[in-house]
């Protein structure tokens, strides 16, 4: 799906502009296998608004949104039926109707439905057959509107829905304490993943994509190896059993997410299991194009700096009942920060008479002695260069949500200082009507990342490690500075 183009809940004002959707979808787009005709019955020139507006607000409809323009709908009934899915032609061939269809299932999964049924037009049956639907019934007599118009029922299997843990509910909902700190344990045990392999899971459990290419993904991070398949979507496979707790995460939390969110995010298309000698569970994604932040790809510091703000404003708004508190699956983000505390110690011990310890335990307490009002609200948990992607000079996308969860989200408060420019985490602040508090929390996040890099990479060189020393600078500066 293009980069601006977003998917939303469906409102009450979209009611006019989701007819027209319709109307030109059927009138311009399903003349290629129906008759003038047919799509005059199909879609006709009279229509009562208010009833059409009933029908979306009693569905759970979502709107696929470009420049402030809806060009695309769908709608999920209580019966888990795909009642309608449509894109204006103006619109095709941009992955639209993928990402409306990976919202619809995702809401139906997260309902605890086990199917999606469909009865697909003949333009619709090829796009959902390549997504995994299959046909149950030809239905070449079928009408409507008076005239014939033949269509397929077809259905979507779907994973169940996460079991409930009620132990886990009712962690999300009490009040954390900002003194909790759990301890991390031994460093994940982490597996290589070969380009075979892929192709022979892909295979396996997702035969539609069978003859599609794979190939590794430069750069395809630490927590998950990361494979093209083909041109449109990508692979992710957790490097280890830990990284594999975010799985059956994100599948059943993006679909809700993504729809209430300003920009692109990260959208599942499908989950596979352990097949191929790969012992874990697995994601196929849709491809988002784009590139990883960096000062030379950001054209406008400030602006940037207010969209991501924007973004994180947005996920904090989010209902987050039931969602997931901080553990091992986030690396408890969105938890204390006295879990790291060990971290911190470790570093400066590698690091004495390179750093300034007393100025890092300054920043350190006054993260450490801050106040939460403790009310969970959802967070990324990774908010880094590589996971915002910025086309054309603006920030389009945000991926990679492996650690998000619900509780303190100061931990999205590092990228101030590891990402943005001191004008950008200014405005970016500001943006955000970030308190005190929570300023020092986000700086302590920072810092401990940021401390353990420079310990690690210690007698090393080249253009990253410059920037890690650098931004360990700005961390340790006068704090009144911001």
């Amino acid at each position: 799906m293009s980069a601006d183009v977003t998917v939303r809940a469906f409102r009450p004002a979209d009611a006019a502009a989701t007819r027209e959707v319709f109307h030109a979808a059927v009138r311009r787009g399903a003349l290629s296998r129906y008759t003038p005709a047919q799509v005059r019955a199909w879609a006709p020139d009279e229509v009562d608004l208010d009833r059409w507006a009933r029908c979306r607000a009693e569905a759970w409809t979502v709107v696929a949104v470009d420049d402030g323009r809806v060009v695309g709908f769908a709608d999920l009934t209580d019966a888990g039926e795909l009642d309608m899915l449509f894109v204006h032609p103006d619109a095709a061939r941009r992955g639209v109707a993928t990402a409306l269809v990976a919202a619809v299932t995702g809401e139906a999964t997260r309902l605890g439905m086990r199917r999606v049924d469909v009865r697909a037009s003949r333009v619709l049956q090829p796009l959902l057959e390549r997504l995994g639907f299959v046909v149950d019934a030809d239905r070449p007599d079928n009408r409507a509107g008076g005239a014939v118009l033949a269509n397929a029922a077809m259905h979507l299997d779907l994973p169940p829905a996460a079991p409930a843990d009620t132990a886990a509910d009712a962690e999300a909902a009490r009040v954390l304490e900002v003194s909790d700190s759990p301890q991390l344990g031994a460093p994940p045990q982490r597996i290589g993943v070969r380009a075979r392999q892929v192709r022979e899971l892909v295979a396996e459990q997702f035969p539609q994509w069978a003859d599609l290419s794979v190939r590794a993904v430069a750069d395809g991070g630490w927590d998950n190896w990361t494979f093209h398949l083909g041109s449109q979507m990508s692979v992710r496979l957790p490097s280890a059993a830990e990284y594999a707790l975010a799985v059956e995460k994100e599948h059943r939390w993006l679909p809700v997410l993504a729809p209430q969110l300003p920009l692109e995010v990260s959208q599942p298309l499908g989950r596979g299991g352990p097949g191929a000698g790969y012992p874990f569970a697995w994601s196929v994604y849709r491809w988002l194009d784009g590139e990883p932040a960096s000062t030379a790809r950001i054209a406008d510091p400030v602006r940037f700096a207010v969209d991501l703000a924007d973004f994180l404003a947005a996920l904090q708004r989010c209902d987050s009942g039931g969602g997931p508190p901080p553990g091992v699956h986030s690396w408890f983000r969105g938890g204390s920060l006295r879990t790291w505390a060990g971290k911190v110690e470790d570093a400066l011990g590698v690091l004495a008479g390179r750093v300034d310890a007393g100025r890092v335990r300054a920043v350190w307490a006054a993260a450490l002695d801050s106040t939460w009002d403790g009310m969970p609200v959802w967070f990324h948990g990774d908010v880094a260069a590589g996971n915002l992607l910025v086309r054309d000079g603006a920030l389009a996308a945000v991926i990679d949500f492996g650690t998000c969860g619900v509780g303190d989200p100061s931990c999205d408060l590092a990228v101030a200082w590891t990402t943005l420019t001191g004008e950008g985490r200014q405005a970016f602040r500001e943006h955000l009507s970030v308190d005190d508090d929570a300023w020092a929390r986000g700086r302590g996040w920072a810092l401990w990342k940021t401390l353990s890099t420079c310990a690690s990479s210690l007698g090393e060189e080249g253009a990253e490690v410059e920037d890690t020393w650098r931004v360990l600078g700005e961390l340790t500066a006068d704090q009144t500075a911001g």
